[in-house]
């Protein structure tokens, strides 16, 4: 990428450093600075002629959900912080915080004796506990998987869980169907709920559609004619069409093999963009993944009819026994949960595989696909559920009553121990294992068998994406983003400006022999109206203000001046803003669509858009 600007700063503070990034829909960015005049609000501050040393120390405590059961499978409340032994890595570390609920209240908060008083604003707000304690839940729809028929029945028993649900929790609704997109935003209305899950009741999803390019393959390989014993076509012409469609057959298998991984390599990529977006959020993170499944080696059971049909050919067509593990999405699905693990998101997956069902029975006196290859290919999709939720510490169910799961998610819910711990090795991004032991051998413990500590950089952004995708934003340093002049370029694009304010006073400036400096970092992203989102861009915001401006200085707005290239159509834009001396951050969004101002083409210098865009 090329073409960078840069643009002179202007009013009484100094800023230096301008940058470029392209991405899918955030295209370009080029920087500057103004200050804006308002009314003075912060009291004088006396410059010091000699250098201060200042130091910001940002301590991160990794919180462990725990939950607990004894030997007939019941939740154990009443434990208190000497119960439990925390090991990352095999190594002890000393509890820092200890949380307990039972029951959805507060374990050292007594039940009250006589009936409880209608609830109010307050009480509700004390009954959810610290917000670093708050419950957000997302209920996630793979509709590329799942057929209408099981779908609307799972729908319909979610719509009663969440009817159920904690006053003080926070929903959201979310589909995937080749893209991620949130049908309902976080409330804890369940009318509001009841009403987004209906709705996406009536959306079609895409399950249909794979299981007939299943079914479809598999009709293919019943219905070729088997090749004789030497696997040499000779004189008979209809040996060697045989020959020739069998070799056709295990190229497809092939490639359809290739397709269904490239189709879950995109799918976990949005679902880990998606964790992102939770990861945002302050307290205890549950994602519900309603699936059809996800097939670890989709083409497995393929190779083993073809084989079983054609091994005369193998040779021949270079087939090889390990072909049935070619496309192996196990690791895709390792990442997923190391990524969850990593953002406090615990998943519980909830799946129904009907496409299966009976396809050995449809196959009648065929020796290429039996009962034993369609088991094969429902462990196959049972298993990716399972390590999804066993190894975030959740729960699964897959082809079962919906009923019992959902009922222990809600006691997972209302009844758990929250262990916080500070990381014996800091933020180097290795993945630690983590184990916790009971002073009870008798008890089961269950919970996210690791973490990879996270950089401030990629928490910053992660708030960038809640704000995106969510509309969650946490915004005490009053930043604010404003949307200025556009022009359209000759590729039908638009370069708007992009102002992000911040009042001076809210920040810490350190002095420094004639000036006060201080530091801020902001992470840029945008989104727009088909769901498309730009990776989140850090931007480095050093700040100068000379020590005899100061006062005017702080009853000032700083401003930090973008140009993004949008496309003509509707975007969300998000900032997340970090002050680096204050140890303090905000994030703010703020919706545009470009095309509003009539503006004449674009020439010269300007940015340059991302391949593809």
């Amino acid at each position: 990428m090329s073409g960078i600007k840069r643009l002179q700063p202007q009013g009484g503070l100094s800023m230096f450093g301008s940058t470029v990034f392209s991405s899918a829909s955030l295209l370009a960015l080029t920087a500057g600075l103004l200050a804006a005049s308002v009314a003075a609000q912060a009291p004088a501050a006396q410059a010091d002629s000699e250098p201060t040393f200042f130091e910001s120390i940002d301590v991160n405590v990794v919180n462990v959900e725990v939950y607990v059961t004894d030997g007939q499978g019941k939740r154990v409340p009443g434990l208190t912080l000497q119960d439990f032994q925390v090991l990352e890595d095999g190594k002890p570390v000393e509890i820092t915080n200890f949380y307990a609920m039972s029951e959805g209240r507060p374990a050292e908060e007594p039940a009250a004796e006589a009936a409880p008083a209608p609830a109010t604003a307050e009480t509700e707000s004390s009954a959810a506990g610290p917000e670093d304690q708050r419950l957000y839940l997302a209920i996630f729809l793979d509709n590329r998987s799942l057929v209408p028929a099981s779908r609307n029945r799972i729908l319909a028993a979610v719509k009663d869980f969440v009817s159920r649900l904690d006053s003080g929790d926070r929903v959201l609704i979310a589909a995937y169907d080749g893209s991620v997109r949130v049908r309902q935003g976080l409330t804890s209305d369940p009318a509001t709920l009841s009403a987004a899950l209906e709705e996406m009741s009536k959306v079609a999803p895409g399950g249909v559609t794979r299981n007939s390019e299943r079914r479809r393959l598999l009709a293919e390989i019943d219905a070729a004619y088997p090749v004789g014993a030497t696997g040499q076509a000779g004189e008979n012409q209809r040996e060697q069409a045989a020959v020739i469609l069998a070799e056709q057959l295990y190229q497809n298998i092939r490639q359809y093999g290739q397709m269904q991984y490239e189709e879950t390599r995109a799918a976990m990529i949005m679902l880990r963009e998606f964790v992102d977006s939770l990861a945002g959020l302050p307290g205890r993170k549950a994602l519900l993944y309603v699936s059809g499944g996800i097939a670890l080696r989709p083409i497995e059971s393929f190779m083993r009819a073809w084989e079983g049909k054609f091994s005369a050919l193998g040779q021949q067509v270079g087939y090889s026994p390990f072909d049935g593990s070619r496309d192996d999405a196990t690791p895709l699905l390792r990442e997923l949960v190391d990524h969850a693990n990593s953002n406090r998101v615990t998943f519980y997956t909830l799946g129904d595989t009907p496409e299966l069902s009976g396809i050995s029975a449809e196959s009648g006196a065929s020796d290429t696909y039996d009962s034993n290859m369609e088991a094969m290919d429902r462990t196959s999709m049972q298993d990716s559920l399972l390590m999804i939720a066993h190894g975030t510490g959740g729960l699964a169910s897959v082809d079962a009553a919906t009923g019992p799961l959902l009922d222990r998610m809600r006691e997972d819910f209302g009844t758990y121990y929250s262990l916080g711990y500070v990381p014996l090795k800091g933020r180097d991004g290795r993945k630690r294992k983590v184990e916790v032991k009971m002073r009870d051998r008798s008890l089961t413990v269950r919970h996210r068998e690791a973490h990879r500590e996270q950089t401030m950089p990629q928490r910053m952004a992660n708030r960038a994406m809640s704000a995106l995708l969510l509309g969650e934003a946490y915004n005490p340093l009053e930043v604010a983003v404003e949307f200025g002049k556009e022009r359209k370029n000759d590729k039908g694009q638009y370069e708007v400006e992009v102002l992000v304010k911040f009042p001076l006073a809210n920040l810490v400036l350190i002095p420094q022999d004639q000036f006060h400096e201080g530091k801020l970092t902001l992470f840029v992203g945008a989104r727009d109206s088909h769901g498309r989102s730009s990776p989140i861009q850090q931007v480095e915001v050093p700040i100068r203000v000379p020590n005899d401006q100061l006062l005017t200085a702080l009853g000032q707005l700083g401003a930090y001046r973008m140009t993004m290239l949008l496309r003509p159509e509707a975007h969300t834009v998000a900032v997340a803003v970090r002050d680096e001396l204050g140890n303090a951050d905000s994030t703010t969004k703020s919706d545009y669509t470009p095309g509003q101002q009539e503006q004449p083409a674009a020439t010269g210098d300007t940015p340059q858009a991302a391949p593809g865009s």
